[in-house]
């Protein structure tokens, strides 16, 4: 029985095995990400308000609040016209998504869309992604044009928005992230490729 005592290969057995990766955990969180979004959000804002300042529209709703009634009509008249510039000045700022793979907010906070194997996204890839993500934005973009995808994009709008809550699953991924196979990663996480792979 000594003998046995003095093997440590005997002992190894009773270690608890610590070997566990989660291959999941480099992948930024939900907060981070509402974070990044909650900074687009500002300077979005604070570009519309420039070019509504710009434009003189920002005058006119200044026009109907001084007034002390309301006037619905002269509020969807102004809304009919600031709808338009603002879908634009939308899909135009988070484009920056499909071509670079991170908005200003994104850039702000070190993180960027990738692949879910950690490489560089193709603009394929981000493109499917960014199209997926602002579908209620481009479908009403197009319902300016025809009022059925309107509907269509705010009903697709609350299931991607549902989706953004996937982020708090454990592959921290939003629902258009999985259809487009990407994730965000940290900056130094992303695994550039070798010059002979491009």
């Amino acid at each position: 029985m000594e003998d046995n005592l003095q093997n440590p290969q005997d002992y190894s057995q009773m270690m608890p095995d610590y070997s566990y990766y989660d291959p999941y955990a480099i992948r930024v969180s939900f907060g981070r990400r509402l974070g990044a979004y909650l900074i687009d959000y500002l300077i979005y804002s604070l570009i519309l308000m420039i070019l509504l300042f710009a434009t003189g529209k920002f005058d006119e709703i200044l026009s109907i609040s001084n007034n002390g009634s309301l006037d619905l009509n002269a509020m969807l008249e102004i809304s009919n016209s600031i709808t338009p510039l603002a879908l634009a000045l939308s899909l135009i700022y988070y484009s920056l998504e499909a071509f670079i793979g991170a908005t200003l907010g994104k850039l702000t906070l070190g993180i960027k869309i990738a692949s879910v194997d950690q490489t560089p996204a193709p603009l394929s890839k981000l493109l499917i992604r960014y199209f997926v993500k602002n579908i209620s934005t481009v479908l009403a973009t197009l319902g300016l044009l025809v009022s059925l995808f309107s509907s269509i994009g705010s009903i697709l709008g609350i299931i991607v928005f549902i989706g953004f809550f996937f982020i708090l699953g454990k592959k921290r991924q939003g629902f258009h992230d999985m259809i487009a196979g990407t994730t965000v990663f940290y900056n130094e996480d992303i695994i550039q490729p070798k010059n002979d792979e491009l």
